[in-house]
């Protein structure tokens, strides 16, 4: 698979799901449905909008499957405990929740 290939455009997507949706892979009947169709894509267009979509759709899968590995990965690793002083005040708690925060966003 070449990298540089262009993906598509949110438009795009929406465009072939909605004739997916309708049609599912049956493109001739895609092809004559001229309101779902209004640019009369030919069957060939729609083949290849349609394998494009299915290729970004299993790369949005997998990435969700990557990300969840990691978070269970995380999860598994035994993190120190934070203990509290009594002398704590809300400040500091605020202030190693948004620490916190933004360490998980780096480790995402």
């Amino acid at each position: 698979k070449n990298p540089r290939r262009s993906q598509l455009s949110a438009e795009k997507k929406r465009y072939i799901a909605k004739l997916i949706a309708k049609h599912g892979n049956n493109y001739e009947s895609m092809v004559h449905d001229l309101t779902a169709n209004p640019e009369q894509l030919t069957v060939a267009k729609l083949k290849k909008l349609a394998t494009k979509f299915y290729a970004s759709q299993e790369k949005k899968r997998e990435n969700k499957k990557d990300a969840m590995d990691i978070d269970t990965s995380l999860a598994q690793q035994k993190l120190p405990k934070v203990e509290e002083d009594e002398g704590d005040t809300s400040l500091k708690k605020k202030k190693r929740k948004k620490k916190k925060k933004k360490d998980k966003l780096l480790i995402m």
